[in-house]
């Protein structure tokens, strides 16, 4: 048993049973929708906006992240019912704590069971909780709220919706554009580079695919100042080195049919592809 005045003192009967506020709903809700929201007064207010499925748990939300699993002991008190629920609705305070609280709800009731309800934001001042939307905007917005709660996010799951900002890009002409490797129109045509894209290139061994590759980082270098970081086990790291100079270069590191590059163009080229190196030392999200 808890009371309350008007100034906002409580008191509660001591070492009481867990349980969540207007547990009766929980029964009732079995293969149907639990709505969660954060104290006493905000089940009132749900109440009074006709949506009876409705508890909260008895401690409000905690102010900071917390190792103590005290505030939600009711929910192993009703564990046997709880699973009965079909998805719960969270709708806990617009605010820091609340979404402390509300996270924590979604980790400990499932996450694919949960959605979030977000209350009104007018004129820039955003609604807080159930009760002062129900003050503020009256029983039909309060019950709009709850029916307009959106599915929890899942990390790696998205809708069509996240992506309607990218998709107005590329409409408008603002989304990524399509870089020429600098290799003439014909791999123009069959080949250009976008950011951010994974490139697969395969085909028969031995017939130059690698090269193909340095002969495009190179290029792209010159012209769009991309810079790159290359693991190659094959090649080894100082021959590889060499393969690029000879590209920078435009002349064959070794003796042959073709004059070979001076001392003084191996060291130009030695110190380009050292400009052209992906900055990071160490991985980079970002790339």
């Amino acid at each position: 048993m808890k009371y309350r005045d008007a100034a906002k003192n409580f008191r509660q009967e001591k070492n009481p049973e867990p349980v969540l506020y207007n547990a009766d709903a929980i029964d009732a809700a079995a293969d149907g929708d639990l709505i969660f929201v954060e104290g006493e007064i905000d089940v009132l207010a749900m109440l009074e906006a006709g949506l009876s499925n409705v508890v909260s748990l008895p401690n409000g939300a905690p102010d900071r992240p917390e190792t103590s699993e005290k505030r939600y002991e009711p929910l192993a008190t009703h564990a046997e019912a709880l699973e009965k629920v079909r998805r719960f609705f969270i709708a806990t305070d617009m605010d820091g704590p609340g979404e402390y609280l509300a996270n924590e709800l979604a980790r400990r009731l499932g996450k694919d069971r949960c959605w979030r309800v977000a209350f009104p934001n007018a004129n820039d001042v955003q609604t807080k909780d159930a009760n002062e939307c129900l003050m503020d905007h009256g029983k039909d917005v309060l019950r709009e709220c709850v029916a307009l709660a959106r599915p929890w996010p899942i990390d790696g799951l998205y809708d069509a919706d996240s992506f309607a900002g990218d998709v107005l890009d590329i409409y408008d002409g603002r989304g990524p554009q399509p870089l020429s490797t600098g290799l003439g129109p014909d791999m123009d045509k069959a080949f250009k580079v976008i950011a951010g894209q994974f490139v697969v290139v395969t085909g028969i061994p031995n017939h130059g695919k690698s090269r193909w590759l340095d002969q495009v980082a190179v290029s792209m270098a010159q012209q769009h100042g991309w810079s790159w970081a290359i693991f190659s086990p094959e090649t080894g790291s100082a021959n590889h080195i060499i393969d690029l100079c000879e590209i920078r270069a435009g002349r064959p590191f070794h003796d042959g049919p073709n004059q070979r590059m001076s001392e003084q163009e191996l060291r130009d080229a030695q110190a380009w592809v050292q400009r052209n190196r992906c900055p990071a030392p160490t991985f980079c999200v970002d790339c």
